[in-house]
């Protein structure tokens, strides 16, 4: 069952985020409801999912930027810190290698720190984190 797939958790959240979208399977709920899946038993749900959907799994890269998303989301809705979100999607960037979708937020990020004697500061970048979490959401 090798799909390049390492991140369990994130395929739990894919789970719960198609149920919000109103899609149901076996699969999908017994994914969604695991606490601390193992890697197999989460890809095993995630594969029943998929195919009882009749959709293709999500490869990694797509899992991480549905997380980058939601924590877009939760940005602007006021869920999460701006600068804490923005650190998280600008970790998710360097790790899927720096995507075109999130680059605003990588240097939003590196821009947080070691920039005040320039005027930057983790406050004033607040305006262009929420302006970067809409323009992702737009994609």
């Amino acid at each position: 069952m090798e799909t390049g797939i390492t991140c369990t958790s994130e395929l739990v959240f894919w789970a719960m985020e198609r149920i919000s979208n109103d899609e149901m399977s076996d699969g999908l709920l017994e994914l969604a409801s695991l606490k601390k899946p193992s890697a197999y038993e989460a890809l095993k749900l995630a594969h029943q999912a998929a195919n009882e959907l009749g959709i293709a799994l999500p490869n990694e890269s797509q899992l991480k930027l549905l997380i980058a998303k939601n924590i877009a989301e939760n940005i602007i809705s006021g869920k999460i810190d701006p600068n804490i979100g923005c650190l998280k999607i600008g970790e998710l960037n360097q790790e899927l290698g720096w995507p075109q979708e999130l680059s605003g937020f990588g240097l939003l990020a590196h821009e947080q720190t070691d920039h005040e004697h320039i005027g930057i500061t983790r406050a004033s970048i607040i305006p262009d984190i929420l302006k970067e979490a809409n323009t992702l959401l737009k994609t």
